[in-house]
């Protein structure tokens, strides 16, 4: 389970009336696909390219989910609620020739932005790929995504000069 910075702060907070409840970080379970595609279908209306289908979320969370050690599917918590995720896969990478990961979700609700809920689930995910010896994360932002670009370079990640290209099969 991954933790707060002060979690001692945030038990605190969490047990005065009106206050945010802590926030939790531990990889997913089965349990939580409902909760996970919802959170899918937030970050699914606001990228340019895709449309939810809690349906194919759904089969594609499962399989995730059932890939061990392959996939990473890491859950934000406040109380009960589902805040924030994350998911990544392993690949070999003949360029830097071990397993590196592919970063294919990653998603705060509204309400939680600027809480730190996004930068906790990225250390968490760090923690968890040097943890699996991963040698590097990949991902793709919407062109025109300035606040995740603005993330992810807090977060040391660097524009590639690569270009993506795509074809449905």
């Amino acid at each position: 389970m991954y933790k707060e910075k002060n979690p001692t702060r945030e038990r605190l907070r969490s047990k005065t009336p009106g206050c945010i409840p802590p926030l939790r970080i531990r990889v997913a379970l089965p349990r939580d696909v409902e909760a996970l595609t919802r959170l899918l279908g937030e970050l699914f209306r606001q990228e340019a390219e895709f449309n939810p289908e809690p349906r194919r979320q759904r089969r594609a969370l499962r399989a995730l989910l059932a890939r061990g050690d392959e996939a990473l599917v890491l859950v934000a918590e406040r109380g009960p609620d589902a805040v924030g995720m994350v998911t990544l896969q392993a690949l070999i990478s003949t360029a830097t020739g071990g397993s590196s990961a592919w970063l294919e979700d990653m998603v705060v609700t509204a309400a939680e932005r600027g809480r730190g809920t996004g930068s906790a689930l990225m250390k968490a995910a760090m923690t968890e790929a040097r943890r699996r010896r991963w040698t590097r994360i990949s991902l793709l932002t919407d062109a025109d995504n300035s606040r995740a670009h603005k993330f992810y370079r807090k977060h040391a990640f660097a524009a590639s000069p690569m270009r993506p290209f795509r074809r449905m099969i």
